[in-house]
């Protein structure tokens, strides 16, 4: 006959050996599913990267691009230092010398205006 206790050892071994395989079997499907989360993940930050990466140099090519139209403009639009001195006394000049015109002009109206009030 058999013996009671061998048989629940056999069963507790038994038992043992069936938890084992499935404890391993269902760690390496966590495993797996851990694995894939991961690659999914990074491909999904690759691309996010990329994605930042291309903005980044889009941005950066408009900065690039707006700053060279500015010097354009500016290069266009304004004059040097030098220059604008030099229009500014060449006006001077030609303010006063109009001034003395008008004034001459002004002496010789008020001689005429004199004499013809006297006569």
């Amino acid at each position: 006959m058999v013996d009671p206790t061998m048989v629940a050892i056999g069963f507790g071994i038994l038992n043992t050996l069936v938890l084992a395989v499935g404890g391993v079997w269902k760690l390496t499907r966590v495993e797996n599913a851990i694995k894939d989360d991961i690659a999914n993940h990074q491909k999904y930050t690759d691309g996010e990267f990329a994605k930042v990466r291309r903005e980044v140099g889009e941005t950066v090519a408009a900065i690039r691009q707006k700053v060279h139209d500015v010097e354009l403009w500016s290069r266009d639009n304004f004059i040097l230092r030098e220059a604008f001195h030099e229009t500014v006394q060449q006006l001077t000049v030609a303010i006063k010398a109009m001034d003395e015109k008008i004034e001459s002009r002004l002496i010789r109206m008020e001689t005429k205006i004199e004499r013809a009030s006297e006569g």
